[in-house]
């Protein structure tokens, strides 16, 4: 009888955690059991090198917890049993102590090689021929915005769109610190490290929205609002989409964005204060010299000195100068009295 219910407990037991890993994976329960579905093949094989390690440690976590209980139960002190009466004293066993040792390597070498043979899928690098038909846009991480120039000099900030079903290559560096650029449901992360350059391949094959991009590398007291927006459009809709946002086309419209991503975090986006303090009608916003001695020179104003501002348009052409400018003189809250004209 104590067997049959020993058998029962463990069935018991063995039920439940296969019914704890199998309900996340079939009806996607939240959590965070896994990656989010990927639309690029690049993803796809992450997504899959992650299922396999997470199956292969689930099965041995299951074997491990499984035979732990049945000790216990196994080898429990009988209610019969005095309590000064010692158990059997087992001093090892040469052929379960080779099995456990050599079974772990066994397991740990088969996930290197497997891993290790994915990752040129992971990497997506194209071959030969396939680099004419390659998408190269620039990535700049700065203090706390990401900035994407286009094959034609357009330019976005914190919105990145892409093409269908053509190579991405993201040239990705940093104007200050260590970033890391991160939207899952595409692709892995790649680092943007100042001075050095690193590069980002993968595929779309879904037209959408995607909003989960992040900034993967903690950079500095904004860190959480380094977040980013791709918006995968059909081939036509981005030749039309590089057109329309060409350079000098729509200076405001590109300066309000700029605004948005460069300022707002830390001074509002109606420039009234937030961790930054009020710029809203102050002539700065309005005077090119003073403007590019405070975004792109620093100033004398140094990190740890109070009131640093890092300095957010490190990089940026005169042009860029200009486009904020012109969306501030567009705006009378920003502007201030006069529009800011006596301003540069």
């Amino acid at each position: 009888m104590l067997v049959n219910r020993s058998r029962v407990v463990l069935a018991l037991l063995v039920l439940f955690a296969a019914t704890l890993l199998v309900l996340p994976l079939t009806f996607g329960l939240p959590g965070g059991t896994g990656p989010p579905e990927s639309v690029t093949e690049s993803g796809d094989a992450i997504n899959q090198v992650y299922w396999v390690v997470f199956g292969m440690a689930a099965v041995v976590f299951l074997i491990i917890e499984v035979t732990l209980i049945a000790f216990l139960f196994r080898f429990r002190r009988r209610p019969e049993t005095p309590s000064d009466v010692e158990g059997p004293q087992i001093h090892g066993n040469t052929r379960v102590e080779i099995v456990w040792t050599l079974v772990p390597a066994l397991l740990l070498l088969i996930l290197a090689i497997y891993t290790f043979s994915r990752v040129p899928d992971v990497e997506a690098k194209p071959g030969g021929g396939d680099m004419a038909n390659v998408v190269t846009i620039e990535v700049t991480g700065h203090q706390f915005y990401w900035q994407y120039r286009y094959p034609n000099d357009a330019l976005s900030y914190d919105e990145l769109v892409l093409p269908l079903d053509r190579k991405i290559r993201l040239v990705l560096n940093s104007e200050d610190v260590d970033h890391s650029w991160w939207v899952p449901e595409l692709t892995g992360k790649r680092d943007a490290i100042p001075g050095q350059t690193n590069t980002l391949y993968f595929t779309p094959h879904t037209t959408g929205v995607f909003e989960n991009g992040v900034c993967g590398e903690f950079c500095g007291i904004q860190h959480a609002r380094m977040t980013m927006r791709v918006e995968v459009v059909s081939q036509d809709e981005f030749a039309a989409w590089l057109e329309e946002n060409a350079p000098g086309t729509d200076e405001v419209a590109l300066g309000e964005s700029q605004w948005a991503a460069s300022c707002a975090k830390c001074h509002g986006l109606d420039g009234a204060g937030d961790i930054g303090p009020a710029i809203a009608a102050n002539n700065t916003l309005t005077d090119f010299e003073a403007l590019d001695k405070l975004v792109r020179k620093e100033g004398q104003n140094l990190p740890g000195n109070p009131g640093y501002m890092p300095p957010v348009g490190k990089g940026w052409t005169d042009e860029q100068l200009e486009t904020l400018i012109a969306y501030v003189k567009s705006n009378e809250q920003l502007a201030g009295p006069g529009g800011g004209q006596d301003g540069g």
